[in-house]
């Protein structure tokens, strides 16, 4: 794992970090674990605001964050800014939808709703892929598990050109680890990511149970190649 593809370290920007401290501090853990890039994927609500604005946002968030950290002396990992976008219907009518893609790519990541599955949200997801010839990253896949029938996963586990995103909390069930495990194992086209939002001490258990669950299983050899893709933007 050389990347972390999903987080919230912009300062109260969404629901993720309340100062730069808690930013450093999650930097500092993430190069301990020999992370060496960070996706930083704000929460993005479509009905909330324009898409430029949100890019406005972010980009006087990010300015900020980085001033506070040099004038701190603190080093500056690669971070690469992008949006966590919530799935709502007609999503795909949006034309400016391909800004939210992670800079230096033509991937997006995509969070479908915490409820019950319903036809329209891979519906969605092909109008978004076909129209704007991007790939969909899927959030945190490993919170459908228990929401989910294994025929609606196996739906959302079919769409063309997908990544599949897991959150390192998983690891922390081994049913759940298991279940990923043998995704991966079968080819699945996958990435990690902290969902970091603050909280440090769990952050740090989520990487000894990462370690722990996977090591044998040579999960990071097995990730390595879809990882590099989307850090290359080569998909």
């Amino acid at each position: 794992m050389k990347a972390d593809f999903h987080s919230h370290i912009l300062p109260c920007f969404d629901d993720g970090v309340i100062n730069t401290a808690q930013t450093a501090k999650y930097i500092a853990l993430l190069k301990k674990n020999g992370i060496t890039h960070i996706y930083s994927t704000s929460h993005y609500i479509p009905h909330r605001e324009p898409v430029d604005d949100f890019i406005c946002r972010r980009k006087e968030a990010y300015a900020k964050l980085v001033s506070e950290l040099e004038s701190d002396g603190k080093s500056i990992p690669e971070i690469r800014l992008g949006a966590e976008v919530h799935m709502e219907k007609g999503i795909s009518q949006n034309d400016k939808l391909p800004l939210l893609c992670i800079e230096g790519t033509n991937v997006i990541l995509l969070e479908l709703p915490y409820r019950e599955y319903e036809p329209w949200m891979l519906e969605e997801i092909y109008n978004i892929v076909f129209k704007f010839k991007i790939h969909p990253l899927i959030a945190h896949l490993n919170r459908y598990f228990s929401i989910y029938n294994d025929s609606q996963l196996s739906q959302i586990l079919s769409v063309k050109n997908a990544v599949y995103q897991f959150n390192l909390e998983a690891f922390e069930s081994r049913s759940s680890s298991r279940r990923i495990i043998r995704l991966i194992s079968g080819g699945l086209p996958a990435v990690f990511g902290t969902d970091y939002h603050g909280d440090m001490d769990e952050l740090g258990d989520f990487f000894i149970n990462f370690e722990r669950r996977t090591k044998k299983k040579d999960i990071a050899d097995m990730t390595e190649s879809t990882e590099q893709k989307v850090l290359e933007g080569m998909l």
